[in-house]
Protein backbone atom coordinates (compact mmCIF):
# COMPACT_ATOMS: atom_id res chain seq x y z
CA UNK A 1 0.00 0.00 0.00
CA UNK A 2 1.16 3.34 -0.60
CA UNK A 3 1.04 6.52 1.50
CA UNK A 4 0.55 9.85 0.57
CA UNK A 5 4.34 10.12 -1.03
CA UNK A 6 5.25 11.19 -4.26
CA UNK A 7 7.88 8.89 -6.45
CA UNK A 8 10.77 7.12 -4.44
CA UNK A 9 13.84 5.12 -5.35
CA UNK A 10 12.86 2.33 -4.00
CA UNK A 11 9.43 2.13 -6.34
CA UNK A 12 11.29 2.19 -9.27
CA UNK A 13 12.02 -1.81 -8.25
CA UNK A 14 8.63 -3.08 -7.05
CA UNK A 15 7.59 -4.31 -10.21
CA UNK A 16 9.81 -7.36 -9.61
CA UNK A 17 8.51 -8.06 -5.78
CA UNK A 18 5.25 -9.55 -7.72
CA UNK A 19 2.78 -7.79 -5.96
CA UNK A 20 -0.87 -9.33 -5.89
CA UNK A 21 -2.74 -5.89 -4.69
CA UNK A 22 -1.79 -2.34 -4.52
CA UNK A 23 -3.78 0.42 -3.39
CA UNK A 24 -3.19 3.88 -3.71
CA UNK A 25 -4.41 6.71 -1.88
CA UNK A 26 -4.89 9.32 -4.06
CA UNK A 27 -7.58 12.43 -4.39
CA UNK A 28 -5.07 15.30 -5.43
CA UNK A 29 -5.42 17.11 -2.34
CA UNK A 30 -3.67 15.87 0.04
CA UNK A 31 -2.20 12.45 -1.49
CA UNK A 32 -1.02 12.28 -5.23
CA UNK A 33 -3.05 12.70 -8.02
CA UNK A 34 -4.30 10.05 -10.16
CA UNK A 35 -1.97 10.81 -12.86
CA UNK A 36 0.52 10.11 -10.52
CA UNK A 37 -0.75 7.10 -9.03
CA UNK A 38 -1.41 5.77 -12.76
CA UNK A 39 2.10 6.07 -13.32
CA UNK A 40 2.56 4.19 -9.66
CA UNK A 41 0.42 1.63 -10.57
CA UNK A 42 2.61 0.52 -13.75
CA UNK A 43 6.00 0.79 -11.63
CA UNK A 44 4.49 -1.81 -9.31
CA UNK A 45 2.83 -4.14 -12.17
CA UNK A 46 0.59 -5.35 -9.38
CA UNK A 47 -1.97 -8.24 -10.20
CA UNK A 48 -4.73 -5.52 -8.81
CA UNK A 49 -4.57 -1.83 -8.29
CA UNK A 50 -6.96 0.20 -5.97
CA UNK A 51 -7.53 3.45 -5.42
CA UNK A 52 -8.46 4.83 -1.89
CA UNK A 53 -9.65 8.40 -0.51
CA UNK A 54 -11.13 9.44 -3.69
CA UNK A 55 -13.28 12.04 -5.02
CA UNK A 56 -16.95 11.88 -5.91
CA UNK A 57 -17.65 12.08 -10.04
CA UNK A 58 -14.02 12.20 -10.92
CA UNK A 59 -13.01 9.83 -13.58
CA UNK A 60 -10.19 7.70 -13.00
CA UNK A 61 -7.14 6.70 -15.09
CA UNK A 62 -7.51 3.83 -17.37
CA UNK A 63 -5.35 1.25 -15.08
CA UNK A 64 -8.44 1.46 -11.88
CA UNK A 65 -10.56 0.06 -13.60
CA UNK A 66 -10.37 -3.22 -14.82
Amino acid sequence: MSGDTSMTEQMESCGSLGIDYALFYADGTFNMGFKEAAKHAELFSAKHNMLMCLKLGVSYPSHFKK
